[in-house]
């Protein structure tokens, strides 16, 4: 048996009973506004289920955050009613719709339909719906560009890093970022494409392994970074400096190959220092390397770089586990490049990236955001399309 009355008590003024009285029909479900008919919400599919969240963000977008479900009536407005089981069912996945919304539930009434009694006793409920308000929850943003030579792994790591999967070693996890036909043939990224991590307050990855879309990650989560894309070939490099430029980068992530070393890397690592955006350095692809030496020249070469008038004579801090991480972001010394040996098809370094990402914050301040938040809004054209045969007098 279901346990009644749920979540908060319904306020008076919400909306009309619509199952006070005693007629036999209720009026036809209206197509707009904040009340929706339900016969049965029964063990639905995982698609089905994000089918009817949809549909309820819709109703209480309509009822301006309040939405009456009458469960037992059809469409037309006849009311079959169900068994006290059926209801306890729908009302069981009406709960879970609403808490994946942040929302919640209470019955509001009841109508036992007629010529039902006994064990055929048959009813239908109304439930009333209202989101929660909470003002004090609010996302912090991250943005991170990820730089690198072409085929070093930049799609591929934010694919792995969104998705909460491994890669397949065949570039399945990038499949999502690709825009163009000729990206996804040739593997290699001409455009400025972007994805999104979530964090909660613990600190743990909020991914499309967990939830289906971008709107259920953020409101899980209470620190978004947000994955910008670019260019690894130099014809794109316009391309490049614009995703790490237009976008307002916090961060930027440079992919060394760790089969080719960092000397395609300069031109990245000059951008990076010309314009004072702090940056780590994931060394990618170690599965790959058949030798230590082969790894260790790599990484030699990087920290010599690091450490030259090149770099401005930075210090450099090789991440291998959880302390390293914690140790970075506790030094007062901001002139420590961090650096990662990752492998996106065996997973080794993921989780040590992950959680560098959640401690990033924002480069601008809270009270400066906000001040920009309240000024005219500037409308960004990032690309521009020609679609023959449109717009042109025959």
């Amino acid at each position: 048996m279901f346990d009644y009355p749920l979540g908060h008590e319904c306020p008076r003024d919400s909306a009309p009973l619509l199952l006070k009285g005693d007629a036999s029909m209720l009026p036809p479900e209206p197509q707009h506004g904040n009340i929706e008919y339900k016969l049965k919400l029964i063990n639905p599919s995982p698609n089905r289920l994000q089918q009817l969240i949809t549909q309820m963000k819709w109703r209480l977008e309509e009822g301006l955050g309040q939405a009456v479900y009458v469960i037992g009536v059809e469409d037309s407005g006849a009311i079959p009613g169900l068994t006290q089981d059926e209801v306890d069912s729908s009302l069981e996945t009406l709960m879970i719709m609403a808490k994946k919304i942040g929302a919640t539930i209470s019955i509001k009434g009841e109508r036992i339909v007629e010529n039902s009694s006994g064990k055929n006793r048959r009813k239908a409920v109304e439930v009333f719906v209202q989101m929660q308000c909470n003002e004090e929850i609010h996302a912090d943003e991250v943005r991170v560009v990820v730089v690198g030579g072409g085929g070093s792994g930049k799609s591929t790591l934010i694919g792995v890093l969104s998705s909460g999967c491994k890669d397949n070693g065949k570039g399945r996890a990038r499949l999502s970022l690709f825009r163009h036909r000729h990206e996804i043939r040739t593997g290699r990224t001409s455009s400025s494409s972007r994805e999104i991590v979530g964090f909660d307050s613990n600190g743990a990855p909020v991914t499309y392994n967990q939830y289906q879309t971008p709107e259920e990650i953020c409101q899980q989560s209470s620190k978004i970074v947000i994955c910008i894309d670019s260019c690894g070939h130099r014809k794109y490099f316009k391309t490049t400096l614009f995703s790490i430029t237009a976008m307002h980068a916090d961060y930027v992530i440079i992919m060394v190959n760790a089969l080719t070393g960092i000397e395609e890397n300069k031109q990245q690592l000059s951008l990076c220092l010309a314009l004072k955006l702090p940056f780590v350095i994931v060394i990618n692809k170690i599965d790959l390397v058949t030798s230590d030496q082969c790894l260790e020249q790599t990484m030699s070469s990087i920290k010599e770089l690091i450490s030259s008038s090149f770099c401005m004579n930075k210090s450099w801090l090789v991440i291998e586990k959880e302390e390293d991480v914690l140790s970075y972001w506790s030094s007062p010394n901001h002139n420590i490049v961090p650096i990662f040996l990752i492998s996106c098809v065996s997973g080794v370094g993921i989780n040590h990236l992950y959680s560098f990402l959640s401690r990033t914050k924002p480069s601008l301040k809270a009270d400066l955001q906000e001040k920009l938040t309240k000024k005219s809004t500037i409308f960004q054209i990032d690309e521009t399309f020609n679609i023959q045969n449109v717009g042109k007098n025959e």
